[in-house]
């Protein structure tokens, strides 16, 4: 049977995680500013300045996603596979065995995402 697509329809993967990444964006930076008006000397700069780097690069993926920009739709890719590699190793140290469990089963959802934003649906609206 062939494949059909709607060529300008937006997919609910798409828009929904586009979103996320606007709000994980305006929310790392809210929370960034907030670190730095209460102690600006009692947090390592360098730790504020990456939190501040992932989330405009979040927020600039998310707003370019929403456009349908391609490179949007794989900075956003990179995101999420950059989370899968972060997030188990940070859960697994803080929270020993829970955490690990509850960061497998967050990268299995990311890595269904990540597939989502791969796949040759998802792919021929950025066309």
């Amino acid at each position: 049977m062939p494949q059909t697509f709607t060529v300008g329809s937006r997919s609910l993967l798409v828009s929904c995680l586009s979103a996320l990444l606007m709000v994980a964006g305006v929310a790392g930076l809210w929370v960034a500013a907030l670190l730095l008006m209460a102690d600006p000397t009692g947090y390592r700069p360098w730790l504020v300045l990456a939190g501040v780097a992932l989330s405009a690069t979040a927020l600039a993926a998310g707003v370019a996603q929403w456009q349908r920009h391609d490179w949007g739709r794989r900075l956003c890719i990179a995101l999420l596979l950059l989370v899968m590699v972060v997030l188990p190793l940070g859960l697994g140290l803080l929270l020993s065995l829970r955490g690990l469990l509850l960061a497998v089963l967050v990268c299995a959802v990311l890595a269904w995402a990540a597939k989502g934003l791969m796949s040759r649906q998802v792919r021929q609206e950025f066309a």
